[in-house]
């Protein structure tokens, strides 16, 4: 039927593929519907073998994880716990089903993602596995004919396809599954009605689940499956040639070997025949990426945003024309066109100016001023504006007003605070540093104010006069009252304690508080 030429030793145009066990010679050329000229691959067959991540599935299908060594699952409605075990080093995975009271059961593996997805180039390879059921007591009895379930499950794109053994071992034996993935394998689930070469295909180009039936008898005691492998087809150095995988001429909008993907730039519109047409992405010049179905843009360039790329990220204003028909989006000048200056969440261009939507701290229509509670110059190149320090200590009936905007001096300190910190304090002077705020230590703050911070409690900032700690004195309270002692503490002067009579001299030492005693006489005091 698909065959031509003299000796018959040729495809027709639109199929690929020549096999002296094809009933029609030649495979019709699938191509997802994109085009009818394909050819043979090239490529070899190799394997997915991955037994680290298989679930069993019971009669609910439910899934039950198959976790390391000893660990404890659940399986089914029952909720029955069976311990799982994984042997790595084997490629087999068991399951013990001792303590369940009713085995009489429809358990499934369940493959792992590493078999799923896009397994086209599985069309024509095998499916290899091997199954075991250890029964209870030694009891061999097969599962009754009504009791047949499906030996693989197939699900993908709404549809789902099965295998049944025409025959089975004994299941004391192990049982070596081998399935041919060609469409005369397989039936559909629910009609039994015969699969199509472009049915199975929609199935594997969206494998969303494969599945092993597992139990095999009423007894089994456990279940194992070991070497579950999957054929697929790679550009390899050597190995079993992939003759029945087709490699399409696919059109410009169209990629891979069965023209199963869209080409960058397209997506898929679900709208066509089998999978749908591959239509170019509106992404206005900015993107090469669409999402599948929507056609929502991804992935934005040039500072662009939106569904369509059809608007500028936050912080970007569209400016010049591109490439005839796209702007560009340039950063907000707010204040300034530099990154470490754009302030803006998005601006606004209206006539004769420009507005900006300004972040959290900046004010005016360029974002060129800090707003109340903040300073600092966002005119000055990396240059931000900070929240004022003032410590809570600001008049609270001052709104938005706690410190200047530029310096950031605070405003109407209260509670014996003032308005500046200040650097390297001493006694007879000290310079005014660049930080402000309302600080515990009011000597240190006015420059009229020449108190020692160790001996001062506050100070007039008007007169600068200095009130000092309890037992010391001075105009600039930086010495101790005659009879006490204890300056360098900075918590005020304590009063000597010297036995009059008995001390040589009054007062004590100014220092330490000691006393010196007459002749004769000893202690501290």
């Amino acid at each position: 039927e698909n065959v031509q030429g003299g000796r018959c030793d040729q495809c027709r145009v639109g199929t690929f593929h020549l096999d002296p066990t094809n009933p029609k010679g030649c495979t019709s050329c699938f191509c997802f519907g994109a085009t009818n000229r394909c050819r043979s691959s090239e490529k070899r067959r190799t394997e997915v073998l991955d037994m680290m991540d298989w679930v069993l599935l019971g009669a609910d299908r439910q899934e039950v994880p198959v976790l390391d060594m000893m660990d404890w699952v659940l399986l089914g409605a029952d909720r029955q716990e069976v311990p799982v075990t994984v042997y790595p080093g084997q490629d087999l995975v068991e399951a013990d089903l001792g303590d369940v009271p009713d085995v009489y059961q429809d358990l499934h593996w369940n493959a792992p993602r590493t078999y799923l997805g896009d397994k086209v180039s599985s069309y024509g390879g095998y499916l290899r596995y091997h199954l075991h059921t250890q029964t209870m007591r030694g009891d061999v009895l097969s599962l009754p004919a009504e009791a047949s379930r499906p030996d693989i499950i197939l699900k993908g794109n709404q549809m789902t396809l099965v295998f049944m053994e025409k025959e089975y071992s004994s299941p004391e034996e192990p049982h070596l599954g081998i399935v041919h993935m060609l469409e005369g394998s397989f039936r559909h689930a629910q009609t039994g009605n015969v699969v199509s070469r472009e049915e199975l295909m929609m199935v594997l180009v969206g494998l969303e689940s494969l599945q092993i039936r597992a139990l095999h008898s009423q007894s089994a005691h456990t279940v194992s499956l070991r070497g579950a492998a999957l054929e697929v087809a790679q550009t390899l150095p050597t190995g079993r040639h992939a003759n029945n995988v087709e490699i399409c001429l696919c059109p410009a909008n169209y990629q891979g070997d069965s023209c199963q993907q869209c080409a960058p730039g397209y997506y898929r519109d679900t709208k066509g025949l089998f999978l749908g047409k591959c239509v170019p992405c509106n992404c206005n010049g900015h993107s090469d990426q669409c999402l599948d179905g929507s056609g929502v843009c991804e992935n934005c360039q040039h500072n662009r945003a939106g569904d369509h790329c059809e608007k500028c990220q936050g912080g970007f204003l569209g400016n010049n024309s591109l490439d005839g028909h796209a702007q560009s989006c340039d950063t907000c000048p707010c204040p300034l066109q530099v990154a470490s200056n754009n302030f803006a969440v998005g601006c606004v261009e209206k006539p004769n100016r420009m507005q900006c939507l300004c972040m959290p701290g900046y004010a005016g229509p360029k974002c060129a001023r800090c707003a109340p509670g903040f300073y600092g110059n966002p005119m000055v190149i990396g240059s931000t504006c900070q929240p004022c320090r003032c410590h809570d200590n600001t008049d609270p009936n001052m709104l938005f007003s706690d410190c200047d905007g530029l310096t950031g001096e605070c405003h109407s300190c209260m509670h014996n605070t003032a308005g500046t910190t200040q650097s390297a304090p001493s006694v007879t002077h000290h310079p005014r540093t660049t930080t402000w705020s309302c600080y515990d230590n009011p000597c240190l703050i006015y420059p009229g104010c020449n108190c020692s911070p160790c001996g001062t409690a506050s100070c007039d900032p008007h007169t600068g006069q200095c009130q000092c700690k309890p037992g010391v004195s001075g105009l600039s309270c930086d010495c101790c009252e005659d009879g006490a002692f204890g300056y360098d503490s900075c918590s005020g002067c304590r009063r000597c304690d010297c036995d009059a009579a008995a001390a040589l001299v009054q007062p004590c030492d100014p220092r330490n508080g000691s006393c010196a005693c007459q002749p004769g006489v000893k202690g501290p005091n």
